[in-house]
């Protein structure tokens, strides 16, 4: 998902000379933001299963995830990690959706300054309980 070059625009890396160098996030493939939606799937289903023994009947676990654009396409992460953590024997109990636009316009993404406005700036966190 992540697996796309991008322009390193970060205030810590501008002082020391990466800025405007052109970087992939990671080429790790053990990094959950290096696969294809379908993977990334499996890969939180299967994490989520290996946790499931770990937690208490009823207990509680919250995940934040946000979705992204890739060649123009929304790619809606948080539904996929929603029926991955299903299948993994979880309850979805709620979903609170963090509007970060006027944050994320007031200070920028990638820190001051920055000319970057935010729209639709979203991040999603899922509740869920185990059954």
């Amino acid at each position: 998902m992540l697996m796309v070059k991008r322009k390193n625009k970060s205030l810590r890396v501008r002082r020391n000379n990466k800025l405007g160098r052109v970087e992939q996030y990671s080429d790790d493939p053990r990094d959950l933001g290096t696969m294809d939606i379908e993977k990334y799937e499996e890969a939180i289903r299967e994490i989520f299963v290996s946790l499931h023994p770990l937690v208490m009947t009823g207990g509680q676990v919250l995940i934040n995830v946000s979705d992204f654009s890739s060649g123009g396409e929304r790619i809606l992460v948080h539904v996929s990690t929603i029926n991955a953590t299903r299948k993994a024997g979880f309850r979805l109990k709620n979903i609170i959706i963090w509007d970060k636009t006027n944050l994320m316009n007031r200070i920028g993404i990638f820190g001051y300054p920055s000319n970057f406005l935010a729209m639709g700036a979203y991040e999603f966190i899922l509740h869920f309980e185990k059954l």
